[in-house]
């Protein structure tokens, strides 16, 4: 890579991590204006709108120089950008070694309830490079929650169609008891406490990101099919929007009355 400086190397590598894998659908290749909304921090809220557009039109250059990211569309308005297929990346031996590092990290600590760390060793695991903060997240629990049973099986079965972005079949049971078959396209994983939830496209429904607890799945299955990717799904705002009743809330004054010593 030709960046020199450190500030540079690290916008560099922000603007990659937004550039979806290799084989990702149309519509989840972004072109520069969707880059640019996304990576505002990174490029200067406080720049003129031409600047911002000139130098991540820059990092792109240099990035499809790198062999690291290409067009999607050459010579298309506008351009979208995907990442370089690198060697192995489709071969069925490597998916399947993926595969079993995932199966072997769930075997190995889940059956001590220890989910935490399960989604810590896969986020910093160089074995499933996959599965980055924009697929895999673990959020603080406020309150105690009855720690939810997930199968391991299910449960790796799910973490391998997220890192490798293939569609699952799954037999859901909502709390009424009621039991669907969706076609779900998995897009990212989140831990809140005790409950693990999938994020995904039901079927061929439009592009609503819906959350699916782990725990009400009672059985799943990856097909060869590439899963759709959800246009402008972004998991911080979904986050931040409250779609697993984490949002940011609201300030609300609050008066107590308390007997004895209040300190």
């Amino acid at each position: 890579m030709s960046a020199t400086h450190f500030e540079r190397i690290e916008r560099l590598q922000a603007l990659f991590d937004r550039i979806p894998p290799p084989r990702t659908a149309r519509e989840g290749c972004p072109d520069v204006g969707r880059l640019e909304d996304q990576l505002a921090d990174e490029y200067g809220r406080d720049s003129s709108p031409g600047a911002r557009r000139r130098r991540l039109q820059r990092d792109l250059a240099e990035l499809v120089r790198d062999e690291r990211i290409k067009p999607f569309n050459p010579g298309g308005k506008p351009l979208r950008y995907r990442r370089v297929e690198e060697a192995g990346d489709d071969d069925p031996s490597v998916m399947a070694y993926t595969r079993q590092v995932i199966n072997e990290a769930v075997a190995d600590l889940l059956p001590r309830v220890r989910l935490d760390a399960l989604w810590r060793k896969l986020l910093v695991s160089k074995l499933v490079p996959e599965l980055d903060e924009q697929r895999l997240r673990v959020l603080p629990a406020d309150y105690r929650l009855t720690p939810a049973e997930v199968c391991p099986r299910i449960l790796g079965t799910v973490i391998s169609a997220v890192a490798e972005r293939r569609v699952l079949v799954v037999k859901h049971r909502k709390s009424s008891g009621e039991t669907s078959q969706p076609h779900l396209h998995p897009q990212a994983l989140v831990q809140r406490g005790p409950v693990t939830y999938l994020a995904a496209l039901k079927n061929d429904e439009p592009a609503h990101v819906q959350f699916y607890a782990l725990h009400r799945l009672t059985r799943a299955r990856l097909i060869d099919e590439a899963a759709r990717v959800a246009e402008d799904f972004d998991l911080d705002k979904a986050i931040d929007d409250g779609l697993v009743d984490f949002g940011p809330g609201a300030l609300i004054t609050l008066e107590l009355r308390v007997r004895g010593n209040p300190l």
